[in-house]
């Protein structure tokens, strides 16, 4: 499978993809110090250092070019003044970040796309935004004629043998409809402990880094 990383910083996430076997064919990262750190780390990919809101998405991407979109953008765009249409939420300028991570789905039309934000966007706007975001992405007229099956979790990275209490929002949306979620979400983490047992192991800070020397004076 072929993925598109968009807001892909380092490559963390790309990372990710890459392990379960997918190709990474793009990436967009704004800042171009952090951009290198992408090539370094993903030499194979290529990585356009640009503001996403300058590039030609329609120039850069195609349709079907990858199957899987993942990415974050920053959740300090998404602001809603009272109740909004959706197509006043997709146009206001302030939501520019979305609206471009939407516009690039709408032109490649993957079969999957993944979005990551923080846990605070499932109550902003007492969920007005959320509520949003999934209405967008379900709507075929907004997306030229197909529409995704919307899914979302809340995750915590201590619970995935990270030394840290991180709680992230994961959205994903599917055009396959009849796809169980939360059974494909525990059969995964079966198939996970079944090779390797300790994955999910709580891991403290010490454990980690505990073994580090002592600075010197």
């Amino acid at each position: 499978m072929k993925a598109i990383d968009l807001f892909a910083g380092c490559g963390g996430l790309s990372l990710g993809f890459i392990k379960s076997g997918c190709r990474v064919v793009k990436a967009v990262e704004i800042d171009r110090d952090i951009a290198e750190t992408y090539r370094v780390n993903h030499p194979g990919v290529e990585i356009i250092a640009n503001d996403i809101k300058k590039i030609d998405a329609e120039t850069i991407f195609c349709p079907g070019e990858a199957d899987v979109i993942i990415g974050g953008p920053p959740c300090q765009g998404f602001s809603m003044a009272g109740a909004r249409i959706r197509r006043g939420f997709i146009d206001d300028p302030r939501n520019y970040l979305f609206k471009h991570y939407f516009d690039i789905v709408k032109i490649v039309k993957p079969k999957i796309f993944i979005m990551e934000n923080v846990k605070g966007m499932l109550t902003m706007q007492n969920g007005k935004i959320f509520r949003e975001i999934t209405k967008i992405f379900a709507d075929k007229n907004m997306l030229g004629g197909f529409s995704y099956n919307m899914w979302h979790k809340l995750v915590n990275a201590a619970d995935f043998g990270v030394p840290q209490r991180r709680e992230r929002l994961i959205i994903v949306g599917a055009i396959k409809k009849n796809i169980d979620f939360n059974d494909v979400w525990e059969k995964t983490i079966c198939q996970i402990e079944g090779e390797l047992p300790d994955y999910f192991r709580p891991v403290t800070v010490k454990e980690t880094i505990g073994n580090l020397p002592e600075p010197t004076e």
